[in-house]
């Protein structure tokens, strides 16, 4: 422009506003074929902020003749004063996204009897979020909208397009199907107070025991399915040799071992793992908890029904009465269930108990906070699993800053984010020697924070120090699981 090899006029407001006639006289002489160019993009008209000549008159332009007529570019119709459409690239979806292939095709006309369409809808949902590993299935009513997500290793992930072809009457029949096999006959419109109700359901030839959570919304039922853990063995906390060796003892005997951590990391699977590996043969073994820990035929579960009474506490009352050589309670809730918890593992039981704590400084507190004797507690707490859940780098693009760390940058493997999805580091304290004896002292917090530095060499602190070295994660996502 400024050479005055495109002409152009500049308006009052600033805008600059270039004829058609003069575009192409300066692409013609630039050896530019627009019509090739906007055929290979994909445009059939040009939308810039052109005037036409019958428009608006260009004294400038007229003073360049126009091409001979076999060299006249295609003519392309213009759109007056409309801004540059740039060619939308497809919208760039996260990790979860891509992580989660939609194998759900929801086509309307797949089956002609409606009420099975639903079932074979609900069935793919659930066989494929068994075979994801999901810990919960979430169906959300949005505008209009049911939208499917999936908790994967503590994150909930969206499954994309899971509804685009499904109307809303068969949003209802998916909604009324699933409330259907959880043995709840009520109609959708008609639940104004939350609804709780387990069911097993038979997936990839295997008998599940599942739970569904249904609650009301201004858009309509929102349900929640919590699904079964996996079958899970001591392989899957991926301790150090030393450290499994040592656990698998304490599980042949009495005491009390807490899995500290939230229950989205996968709490629930550390404590059926736990379970597993304990001697069960010949032994009474009983499971406390709004779901079942593990599918197994010689363990009895008590599943919690707060509405009728049944909370932990009261529930875990019923330890010592049953007799039971095995307890798992999936939380230490309050101090009455902790202290049920703590005397049948005083009394030679074997208890592992999950904890809503994030370490296990944390877990000793929160068990002295809860009523239990320093000095009876340093001999009857075995162990304390401490787990988190940390974003994972992603190894194709992963960028070693120096000798003991790395940092995200992104690649088209990961999507440009730098993460492939997330991962649980597990670490193990051992309650013994001089950690024991601080704990029957009384010891501060501060004082046994201290001591598991020191002596617990496969603490999470260790295991978090050794993901971030080997490239696992970054110290910032690890930093809060540093002492």
């Amino acid at each position: 422009m400024d050479n005055g090899s495109l002409k152009f006029m500049r308006m009052p407001d600033g805008t600059i506003r270039i004829t058609e006639s003069a575009l192409i006289d300066f692409l013609t002489d630039q050896g530019i074929d627009l019509g090739e160019v906007l055929s290979k993009a994909g445009y059939t008209e040009v939308t810039t902020t052109i005037e036409t000549a019958e428009s608006q008159p260009d004294p400038a332009a007229t003073e360049s003749p126009s091409p001979p007529a076999e060299t006249q570019p295609p003519s392309v119709k213009p759109i007056d004063h409309e801004p540059v459409r740039q060619a939308e690239p497809p919208p760039r979806q996260s990790p979860a996204y891509e992580s989660l292939p939609g194998p759900l095709e929801t086509k309307p006309d797949q089956f002609a009897d409606q009420n099975l369409r639903a079932a074979q809808i609900c069935d793919a949902v659930l066989t494929d979020a068994a075979g994801r590993g999901a810990q919960t299935v979430h169906l959300d009513p949005h505008g209009g909208r049911l939208l499917l997500r999936l908790r994967i290793d503590g994150v909930l992930r969206n499954k994309p397009n899971f509804d685009r072809n499904l109307t809303s009457a068969m949003q209802r029949e998916i909604v009324e199907h699933l409330l259907k096999l959880a043995d709840t006959q009520i109609d959708p419109d008609k639940i104004t107070i939350p609804i709780d109700s387990g069911f097993t359901m038979t997936i990839n030839e295997r008998e599940m025991a599942l739970h569904l959570s249904a609650v009301p919304t201004a858009d309509g039922i929102r349900l929640v399915i919590h699904m079964p853990s996996e079958p899970a063995d001591l392989g899957l906390l991926e301790l150090e040799n030393s450290a499994r060796a040592n656990l698998e003892k304490l599980l042949q005997s009495g005491g009390l071992i807490v899995v500290a951590s939230k229950r989205r990391t996968g709490r629930d699977s550390a404590l059926q793992a736990l379970l597993t590996a304990s001697n069960m043969s010949g032994t009474s073994v009983l499971t406390i908890g709004p779901d079942c820990v593990a599918d197994i035929d010689t363990i009895s579960h008590l599943r919690l029904d707060p509405a009728a009474g049944l909370t932990y506490g009261a529930a875990s009352g019923a330890i010592k009465r049953q007799d039971a050589d095995t307890v798992v309670l999936t939380e230490l809730r309050d101090p009455t269930t902790a202290w049920n918890a703590f005397e049948a593992a005083h009394d030679g039981a074997l208890v592992i108990a999950g904890a809503n704590v994030d370490s296990a400084c944390d877990a000793i507190t929160e068990l002295r906070t809860m009523g239990i004797e320093p000095w009876p507690l340093g001999g009857t707490l075995k162990a304390v699993i401490e787990q988190a859940s940390v974003s994972a780098l992603c190894e194709q693009c992963r960028l070693r800053l120096d000798e003991s760390s790395y940092e995200a940058v992104g690649c088209d493997q990961c999507g440009g984010t730098g993460w492939a999805g997330t991962t649980i580091l597990t670490g193990i304290v051992f309650v013994d020697g001089r950690l024991a004896e601080l704990i029957r002292a009384g010891a501060s917090s501060a004082q046994v924070s201290c001591e598991i530095a020191d002596s617990s060499p496969w603490s999470l602190a260790n295991i978090a120090q050794n993901a971030v070295e080997l490239g696992v994660t970054t110290r910032d996502q690890a930093a809060g699981l540093f002492l």
